[in-house]
């Protein structure tokens, strides 16, 4: 009797192809991706509505108006489990899937505190749920909580401080990358942090990375040289990822995800070295052999960090050398969400190739000297960008921790006119 013919496989020197099935951002600008995007096309950021607030509005209090995302404020769950759910929720609608069943990385900094904060800060008794926070910590908690509510699948959790988001994305990547021929071809990473308590805000406070926390000045200005620090807000984001069948042509309009990479830079728990190696080490890494077309950095708005980064990104002035890259520093909009933000920048870069259109970043009026002495070429309107270009995201975060990720885009595609909230079931 004749043995079965083997299933060919994807030769080891062709890689398989990944590509974003689907993604989910929920900010304090939009209560979906689209809406979300929508905003920034039209130039609004989170301090946009501080006028309306009393003058002598108080440090947490500001921060809490300005970004904290409304619907997640008044529900019986964490604030960073409602985030998280709705950007998964809104990630597999997009590809016509249900959650059930799905494998889920998550990556996040803080993880579900801010009830357990605001619980026993007030001095209230506790409860099963807050013990239950209490007993697995924040991150345990959060990943159970969004297996019972999606029903996903849990596999890993990664806290890298604010580089969560893109590990978590790199870890996911590697494993569809690794996995066997009857492994599942999908694989969700979401990242949620919802962390403006009082503890937080006044401890960044202390540590001079927040911006002057009064209504008329508390702002974010990346890559501007009038940048004093970063505003906090809550976001949750997903990117529901697709590995293709080494027969399965590259679908219309899809959004590749080229490359990841992670690194740490173990010099400061707090402070970001001047020369940075590591992040000079990755991004030679993730910018080999490529034309990267738009750079979305770090860039949290803190006074060392902003020109450091970008002195390693840049390539040196040179009259016959290739033109700069075009940068797009999205917490100048949306905040610094801390865990979150990687993921978050990663969704708005999808937004960027699939719209073909780079959002402006009207807190630019004054670009930043870099540390070679010149100063920063950015141009702070909205700009055209080619749907088949190549973005490249950053994220870095405390203790040293660094990542980036590159997305390619693959053809023209149009936005939906009206963009919708995924409400949780």
């Amino acid at each position: 009797m004749s043995k079965r013919p083997a299933t060919p496989s994807t030769p080891k020197d062709t890689p398989a192809r990944i590509v974003l099935a689907g993604w989910g951002l929920i900010t304090p600008l939009g209560l979906g991706a689209w809406a979300t995007f929508s905003s920034l096309l039209k130039g609004r950021t989170l301090s946009d509505r501080a006028g309306e607030l009393p003058e002598d509005i108080a440090p947490v209090d500001l921060a809490r108006a300005l970004g904290s995302v409304v619907c997640v404020q008044h529900s019986h769950a964490d604030p960073a489990v409602e985030l998280a759910e709705r950007a998964v929720r809104e990630a597999a609608t997009m590809a016509g899937l249900s959650p059930k069943g799905l494998p889920l990385w998550l990556g996040t900094s803080k993880g579900a505190i801010a009830k357990a904060s605001n619980h026993l800060g007030l001095g209230r008794p506790l409860t099963d749920d807050i013990a239950s926070c209490l007993a697995m910590g924040p991150h345990a908690y959060l990943s159970h909580q969004l297996t019972a509510r999606l029903h996903t699948q849990a596999r890993t959790h990664h806290v890298a401080a604010c580089s969560s988001g893109l590990v978590a994305l790199d870890a996911a990547r590697r494993a569809l990358l690794n996995g066997g021929s009857d492994a599942s071809p999908y694989a969700m990473v979401a990242s949620a942090d919802a962390a403006i308590t009082p503890a937080l805000v006044y401890s960044y406070l202390r540590l001079g990375v927040l911006g002057n926390m009064t209504r008329d000045t508390y702002t974010q200005r990346p890559l501007d040289a009038r940048r004093q620090g970063f505003m906090l807000s809550e976001i949750g984001a997903a990117v529901l990822l697709k590995r293709l069948a080494p027969d399965e042509p590259m679908p219309a309009n899809a959004i590749e995800l080229i490359d990841t990479t992670t690194a740490c830079e173990p010099y400061d728990i707090i402070r970001s070295p001047s020369t940075m190696t590591s992040l000079a080490h990755l991004w030679q890494r993730v910018s080999h052999n490529k034309i990267i077309d738009v750079i979305h950095p770090h860039a949290p708005g803190t006074v060392e960090h902003d020109p450091a980064e970008l002195g390693v990104l840049l390539p040196p002035p040179s009259p016959n050398g290739p033109s700069s890259p075009d940068l797009y520093a999205v917490k100048g909009a949306i905040g610094h969400s801390l865990g979150a933000s990687g993921l978050a920048s990663l969704v708005v870069a999808a937004l960027s190739l699939r719209s073909g259109r780079r959002p402006p970043m009207p807190w630019l009026s004054e670009p930043m000297q870099l540390p070679n002495g010149s100063r920063l070429q950015a141009d702070s309107s909205m700009r055209p960008c080619k749907q088949t270009g190549t973005h490249a995201v950053l994220a870095a975060g405390f203790g040293g921790h660094l990542a980036a990720a590159v997305l390619q885009g693959n053809g023209r595609s149009e936005a939906p006119p009206n963009a919708t909230c995924v409400q949780p079931s």
